[in-house]
């Protein structure tokens, strides 16, 4: 009886940290992992939202690449085209003056 009585009395005269000290310790280790859990989500989110984010820049970059392709092309296209109306216009001019000179030669 007298075990019984100093173990209950080695419990009552306890301080509440020094009875619970193992579940405290416990308790504060999972907040612990649980915040770094939490970071850990935020971190991976974020380098998610970073990813999407450069994907999106690279996808503008192309786009804009293509479209500045597009009006070389296009600018190209056009200088090209003038300078074939120019050259087939002084293609007729010349075929105009060979003609006349021609015609000039059998006249005279």
């Amino acid at each position: 009886m007298e075990v019984v009585f100093r173990n209950i009395r080695s419990v009552a005269w306890k301080s509440f940290d020094q009875r619970f000290e193992e579940i405290l310790r416990r308790i504060e280790w999972r907040d612990s992992l649980l915040r770094q859990e939490i970071q850990l989500m935020h971190m991976q989110k974020t380098h998610g939202e970073i990813n999407a984010a450069e994907e999106e820049r690279n996808g503008a970059i192309k786009e804009r690449a293509l479209a500045d392709e597009e009006r070389r092309c296009a600018r190209l296209e056009r200088i090209t085209t003038e300078k074939e109306r120019d050259f087939n216009k002084e293609r007729r001019a010349i075929n105009k003056s060979e003609k006349e000179r021609q015609l000039e030669a059998i006249h005279s």
